[in-house]
This record gives structure tokens, sequence and C-alpha cells, in this order.
């Protein structure tokens, strides 16, 4: 099948010969084939300098070249490597201290995977000195949980000696950007990708090769010409380069923020946006976050996007994610109170308590959401759950202002729910 390929100045020319020659350092005056009206030079320049790619003898980048899937992971991998010189003179390469450091302060589980994968598979930082060149960064792409071996994107017995498309890219970079970066919710994604205005990603192919295509878009990782994608184009080496500098890079990237003055949607403390269908729930949610700005707590109020949580103070806030994080769900740390409307379909909303935070740190919010799911009759409901709690002998009903709502004990923690419909 003939692909071609989208050059600069927005010319479609046939694809030029997959570059598979041995790489050489950048001449002094720069690459014969990158002139300075290139729109990719500066980056190329970069690139180099970096250790990311390098050039071939005779001082040709091959800037129109179409990239290998081997080709563009080492390349990912090799933007977050960095050398070290120790006090001896003797060089080291390992992760680039200032993205590890950041990778790990978002997601510890992961970084702690990854150096773990090094570990079990020898990785040295570099290609392969004999042999397959790639085959270092393949492994531990695999063994990092970065790529898996059952996926139908890259599948255990994929071959990365095979030019890569846009929309295999789009996975690898969308791939490692959730991993080590940031994430987008479900909801905002959809919504992206109805608004972007790109004609042709439909044509993604029907695997999880298009699983990350929204990420992209909106991280600022890749862009579309002439309002199109095109998935299934190659990707030339200028454009490889350029995708992987913006993956590393988040000062070169240009992301895309959806117009949001038309549809409902919550904003958390971490910048999450989710676009609700339902604007009954969407309305709970933010009334539930109004009325945690508005009441005044001695506790850490987390701010979600379904409602809000309050924890004794922001060091075990701080804990309980890191715990999270690393899967530690045996620890003792947690929210003391949680209030918000149920994510899924039903049309429920729930109080979530221990006695130590409403007596304390909670007490204030406590009693305000009492009086909100009531309806303003927040004495009644007070006395109301007092009553509950001290015959429960499993769920218990009662009801305020003509509202029903049940009481629930799950070890330590007391439960109210309410089905608002």
């Amino acid at each position: 099948m003939l692909f071609l390929v989208l050059v600069a100045g927005g010319v479609l020319m046939s694809p030029p010969v997959l570059s598979v020659g041995k790489a050489a350092a950048a001449p002094a005056g720069g690459f014969k084939d990158v002139p300075e009206t290139h729109w990719a030079r500066e980056t190329i320049e970069k690139a180099v300098q970096l250790g990311i790619v390098e050039g071939y003898p005779g001082g040709r980048f091959g800037p129109d070249d179409i990239v290998q899937a081997d080709q563009l992971l080492a390349m990912i991998y090799r933007a977050h490597i960095r050398e070290y010189t120790d006090s001896n003179g003797n060089v080291r390469r390992d992760w680039d201290k200032e993205w590890f450091d950041r990778a790990t302060e978002y997601q510890p589980g992961f970084t702690w995977k990854l150096v773990n994968a090094v570990i079990t598979t020898g990785f040295e930082f570099q290609a392969a000195k004999t042999g397959y060149w790639a085959q270092p960064f393949i492994d531990l792409a695999y063994e990092s949980g970065y790529l898996f071996g059952y996926s139908t994107a890259f599948p255990q017995d994929y071959d990365f000696r095979k030019p890569i498309t846009r929309e295999q890219a789009s996975y690898l970079l969308g791939a490692w950007y959730r991993m080590y970066e940031n994430g987008f919710l479900p909801s905002y994604e959809e919504y992206a990708l109805e608004q972007v205005g790109i004609k042709d990603l439909s044509d993604f192919s029907m695997t999880e090769v298009s699983n990350y295509r929204a990420t992209v878009i909106l991280a600022g990782l890749m862009q579309g010409w002439n309002d199109r994608f095109y998935p299934q184009r190659y990707v030339t080496r200028a454009e490889a380069v350029t995708m992987v500098l913006r993956l590393r890079d988040p000062s070169l990237r240009t992301p895309f923020k959806p117009d949001l003055s038309g549809v409902c949607y919550t904003a958390s403390m971490f910048g999450e946006i989710k676009i609700f269908d339902d604007l009954e729930k969407c309305r709970i949610a933010k009334e539930i976050l109004d009325l945690a700005r508005k009441t005044p707590v001695t506790g850490f109020v987390e701010y979600g996007n379904n409602g809000i949580s309050i924890f004794k103070d922001r060091q075990v806030f701080e804990q309980t994610i890191r715990d999270i994080k690393t899967g530690n769900f045996d620890s003792p740390n947690k929210a003391g109170l949680g209030l918000g409307v149920s994510p899924h379909l039903d049309p429920q909303i729930t109080l979530k308590f221990t006695n130590e935070a409403i007596e304390t740190y909670a007490k204030e919010f406590f009693l305000a959401a009492l009086d909100y799911l009531s309806g303003g009759n927040g004495e009644d409901m007070l006395r109301e759950f007092q009553k509950a709690e001290a015959r429960w002998d499993g769920d218990v009903t009662f009801t305020v202002n003509g509202r029903e709502f049940t009481f629930r004990k799950v070890e330590d923690d007391r439960v109210i729910f309410f089905e608002y419909h």
C-alpha cells in the first residue's frame, strides 16, 4: 500500500527510503539537508544536542526519512536519559533527575516499576552493543508496564523494525504521558474529540492503538493539519523529534483547550475536568463544592469532581494519596469525611464520616452537610441520625422533611445515603 507523507508547507509526497543507517554526530556547520528555513531546524539541532537522535555519515540528517517503531521508542527513552560525571571523572548514564523526580511525585508506583525493570532486564541506558540494537529498549518497555504483551497496539511479538504510523506514535506518546505525567478524565477526552474539529479521527484503527488520541491532542504532543490527523500516515524523523521533545519539555507544547461554555462541568483541585451529561448530578456536585468553600473547617479539604473529602490535615491527605498511588491499600490514612454525588448512573448522594472527624476537624461541615441534605432541616436530621445510630443493627431508614435516608455502619465509618429522585 502506498502511504503519503505530509511535509512542511502542506505538500504531499511519496515517502523517502526508510532510515536504517548507522548514526553519526552532527556536523559543525549543521546538516546539509536541514537548511535554515526548515520548519524543524531548531528542534532537530536540540534533539541532537541532547543525544536523542544523531545524523548520518556525510553530514545528512534525513528529516523526511521514515521512522521505525524501534527508533521512536528509543528516542522516547533517550529523551529521559542523561549522562552524569562523578567526582572521579567517570561518566554514567541514568534517568534525567528532574524528570524522574517529577514522575515519582506524580506516580511513584510506576517509577518504582521502572527502577525494578532496569534491574530485571539489565538495562544499561543505551542500545545493545551486539545483536539487535533496540532490544534493550523493547525489553524495558514491556517489563516496566509501559507496553503490554497482550495489547493489540504493540503485542509481544510485534516487529518494531516496521515503519511507524501517526496513530501508533500517538499510542507510544500518550501511554508515556499518562503513565509518568498526567491524564484526563474520559468524559473530558470524549468532549475534546467532539470539539477539536479534526475530521478523520474515525480513521484510527479499531484497536487499542486509538486509546490515546485524545490524550496527545489535549496535552499538545501531536496536532493535525488541514483539519486532519492522518492516523495512517508514516512519521518522519523531523516529526518524531518534534513529538519527543514536546513529551520531554512541557514548554514546547500547545495543548488543546476545548470551549466549555456550553456544558456543565467541574474541575478538581488537581485540574481534572469532568463533563456531566446529567445536569442534575452536575448541579449537586457544584453545590457540594460551593458548600465546602464557604464552610470553615480545621481539616484539609480535597475538592474533587463529584464532591469533597476532608482529612485531619494536609500531611494525612498527602500520605493517603501516596498510599493509593503505591498500592498500599491497608494504610490507616484516609479522609475523615466525604460528601459527593454518585459517579455512576444511580441518583444518589453519599455522606461518609468517622466520629472523630465530625466531633473535631470536620464538625462545621458535617452540620452544614446535614442541613443541605435535609433541605434546611439540619437539626432534625442530626436527631434522626443519632437515633438511627443508637438502634443500628443493619441498615436503618429514616425520613426528614419528606426525604428518605438510609444509615449504615461500615467498621469505623458511618454512611448516610440519599436518593434524590
